[in-house]
């Protein structure tokens, strides 16, 4: 749980970490592609790009600034829920870096946060969604020392959904953090 009272303080935010035999650079390029999403989501039933601001995840001097902004609109089947899950969300990746607290050049941070707004409306899919929030999606890709093609990947996720209730969500929300991790992990492998 989120240690205050403000707004999702209620619902478990999941934190996940582990080495991943791929570089920075790929996992974040992977994460931002809509196309290969299934690839790493097994729950995922897709995801579309609704709006483009920028692309290219190492942009630097772009009219929105560092790296790739978009809105991807993206559908899931959470186990034992019998509706899918929609989520519109506010994605960004950039590359970072601060030594000064161990984030070496060629790390990058991948975001996502749900919006609102004419995007929104659902008029792709035929069959009823429950929209649903992403609080806070980050995923923390850390550059290894000496080891170009292996990454320190940090995941913090906070989802809140009215249809999945608390005792699945914090069982899901865990098993679902370790197979994301795995599945990232089988894709390095190919």
């Amino acid at each position: 749980r989120v240690p205050h009272t403000a707004y999702g303080h209620d619902i478990p935010c999941v934190k996940s970490q582990g080495l991943v035999n791929m570089s920075p650079h790929k996992i974040a390029e992977l994460l931002m592609d809509s196309s290969k999403v299934k690839s790493y989501n097994k729950h995922s039933q897709g995801r579309s790009d609704k709006i483009v601001w920028q692309t290219g995840i190492d942009t630097t001097e772009g009219p929105f600034g560092k790296g790739e902004t978009k809105v991807v609109r993206s559908t899931n089947k959470a186990p034992l829920v019998r509706k899918p899950l929609e989520f519109i969300c506010l994605m960004h990746a950039r590359q970072i870096q601060d030594i000064d607290h161990g984030i070496l050049p060629g790390s990058y941070v991948v975001v996502a946060r749900t919006v609102s707004g004419p995007v929104t409306r659902d008029t792709e899919s035929s069959r009823p969604s429950v929209p649903n929030e992403v609080l806070l999606n980050v995923h923390l890709l850390k550059a290894v020392q000496g080891k170009p093609k292996q990454t320190n990947m940090i995941n913090i996720n906070h989802l809140k959904s009215p249809i999945v209730p608390m005792m699945v969500a914090q069982k899901v929300g865990l098993t679902s953090a370790s197979g994301f991790l795995n599945d990232i992990r089988s894709l390095s492998a190919k």
